[in-house]
């Protein structure tokens, strides 16, 4: 047996989901409280699972992108065009991971208690997280946690993927450099400057080499001192209840899992099927 993704989204936790198309630039729209997303993802490599079997391609160069392009593709590539219902101030726009069931029964207190050290250390010291719980999560603002941000008012999603420089909002103390922008809302008083508007399309794109779930085989690297990693194999951990985890779009809930106004839910599951 293989265990393949298998990988819905949906407004809240309780919502019928939708399946995503995986690797075919097509947006899925996602209707909110807080506003309405529009959704694609990447995976380099993708193992369709059999729902995703006819709406999914194995990469995103095999359905009209540039062949050149291909080696600078992410492992995982999230991409959300998210028009607020209402505005919303920097501080409470949230993105990050939960889940429903504890994960202590299956992985090591120790691996977890590192992970979170360095995470913080190197990636986002304004998250805040609590992976011991019954219902673990990690959250940060969404103005520091997504790799790139933009406005469509600005600039047309091709043009956002290629530029190397952000676009969007028009005050010019944000720096247009994207890790330079993360830096600059890790502090909280930046953030509180900033605001969400009402009606406007952001671009909210999260992606990552540090993941690797193609051909079916689930890794993820930490980040440690220098360029070294630690790699960890996440199927050792998986059981028939802890077999998928969530990445989450809401506004307020920093403390805990359920509390806030939820936006989007996007639930990476595994199933098992034959070779």
């Amino acid at each position: 047996m293989t265990k393949r993704l298998y990988i819905l989204a949906g407004s809240t936790h309780e919502d019928e989901k939708t399946t995503i198309p995986i690797n075919t630039g097509n947006f899925v729209d996602i209707d909110s409280k807080i506003g309405l997303f529009s959704v694609i993802i990447d995976i380099v490599n993708f193992d369709s699972s059999e729902p995703h079997k006819e709406n999914s391609a194995y990469n995103r160069s095999t359905n009209g992108l540039d062949e050149s392009l291909a080696p600078k593709t992410p492992n995982l590539r999230i991409l959300a065009k998210f028009t607020p219902s209402h505005n919303i101030p920097g501080t409470e726009l949230l993105f990050g991971n939960d889940g429903l069931v504890s994960i202590t029964k299956n992985v090591p207190t120790s691996l977890i208690s590192t992970g979170l050290r360095f995470f913080k250390w190197f990636m986002n010291p304004t998250i805040n997280s609590d992976m011991y719980g019954d219902m673990p999560y990690l959250y940060g603002y969404a103005l520091n946690s997504f790799t790139k941000l933009g406005s469509e008012d600005l600039i047309g999603v091709d043009e956002f993927l290629t530029l190397k420089e952000e676009r969007f909002l028009t005050d010019e103390s944000i720096p247009t450099d994207p890790s330079k922008r993360q830096s600059y809302f890790c502090k909280v008083k930046n953030c509180e400057k900033f605001e969400f508007q009402k009606g406007e399309t952001y671009f909210l794109m999260f992606e990552t080499s540090f993941i690797s779930i193609g051909d079916s085989k689930y890794h993820v690297k930490i980040p440690t001192f220098g360029d070294k990693t630690i790699d960890v194999d996440v199927l050792r951990f998986s059981d028939e209840n802890l077999n998928n985890f969530n990445w989450t779009v809401k506004q307020g809930g920093m403390d805990g899992v359920l509390e806030g106004e939820y936006g989007l839910v996007i639930n990476f599951g595994v199933v098992d099927e034959d070779d």
